[in-house]
C-alpha cells in the first residue's frame, strides 16, 4: 500500500473536483428560500455564511470582505429543526394519523418556512473542522477530518476550500475521494478485490440497531425514526418481509 499512501500525498485536495458553481447560503435567508435554492441545484446541502453589510465592505481588505463561514446546513438540520417546532407546538408525541400529521404541518409549516437559517444552523464551524487550504493533501483530509482523527474523533463529510482571500473555491466530499480511489483503483493492490468482509466492514462492532421502515407510516415521522437513531436511510419493508423501497434524506 506505499505506492498508494505516496499517491495521496501528494495529490491534493482540490485537485480532486474540477470548477465548481460554489452554492452558498446567508445566515439571514428563510428556510423556504434555502430550500428552492438547494433544490434548483440537486444538492443537499451547502456552506452557510454570513457576508460583511454594504456600508463595511469599501473598508474592508479582500480577506476580511469574503463571506465568513458559518457551518454546513444540510436537509437532515432542516428536518431535525422543523420536527423540534412541531413538538414545541405540539407536544412529545406527533399524530400518526394521516389527516391529523396534515393538519399540524398545515398549521405550523408557514412559520417554520419564514424562519432564517441562522436559528436552524446544524453543524457550526467552531473547530474549523470544515475549511481546509489548497495545499492539503487528500491523505491528511482523509485520516484528519474524513476519518474523524482530528478535533476529537469528529467525522465530515464535505469540506471546504478557500484561498488566499478567504473565498471558497471547491467543495470536496467524501464521494469525490471514493472517485478519486476508483480512477487510481491500480493502486490499490489486493484491497481492490477483497470483499467488504474481508476488508472489515462487516463486522460485529458495525452492527447497530437496524431501521426498518413500514409503507403505511407517514414520510415526516419516518424521517424521525431515521434521526433518532441518527442513520440516514432505513429500508422499507412490505407486509411479509420484502425490501420495496429505501427511504434517504435525498428523498427530501
Amino acid at each position: 500500500m506505499d505506492n498508494l499512501q505516496q499517491l495521496l500525498s501528494e495529490a491534493k485536495l482540490s485537485s480532486l473536483v474540477e470548477s465548481q458553481e460554489i452554492v452558498l447560503l446567508e445566515h439571514n435567508q428563510t428556510v423556504a428560500d434555502a430550500l428552492k435554492t438547494l433544490a434548483r441545484h440537486n444538492i443537499l446541502s451547502a456552506p452557510l455564511v454570513v457576508s460583511p453589510g454594504l456600508e463595511d465592505v469599501e473598508s474592508l481588505s479582500p480577506g476580511e470582505s469574503a463571506p465568513q463561514l458559518l457551518g454546513w446546513l444540510d436537509v437532515k438540520d432542516i428536518i431535525k429543526a422543523f420536527l423540534a417546532f412541531l413538538h414545541e407546538h405540539k407536544g412529545p408525541v406527533l399524530p400518526a394519523n394521516m389527516l391529523a400529521l396534515m393538519t399540524e404541518l398545515e398549521k405550523h409549516g408557514p412559520a417554520f418556512a419564514a424562519k432564517m437559517l441562522i436559528t436552524v444552523l446544524g453543524s457550526e464551524d467552531r473547530g474549523l473542522v470544515y475549511q481546509t487550504d489548497t495545499d492539503a493533501s487528500v491523505l491528511t483530509a482523509i485520516r484528519d477530518m474524513f476519518l474523524g482523527q482530528r478535533d476529537g474523533g469528529r467525522l465530515v463529510h464535505r469540506l471546504a476550500i478557500f484561498d488566499a482571500h478567504g473565498d471558497i473555491t471547491h467543495i470536496v466530499s467524501h464521494v469525490d475521494v471514493l472517485r478519486f480511489l476508483l480512477k487510481h483503483q491500480q493502486h490499490l493492490g489486493p484491497a481492490a478485490g477483497q470483499s467488504l468482509q474481508q476488508l472489515g466492514l462487516l463486522g460485529a462492532e458495525r452492527t447497530g440497531a437496524l431501521v426498518l421502515l413500514e409503507p403505511a407510516t407517514p414520510t415526516l415521522l419516518a424521517y424521525e425514526k431515521l434521526a433518532a437513531a441518527g442513520v440516514t436511510g432505513a429500508p422499507v419493508l412490505s407486509s411479509d418481509g420484502q425490501i420495496i423501497a429505501n427511504l434517504s434524506a435525498s428523498d427530501i
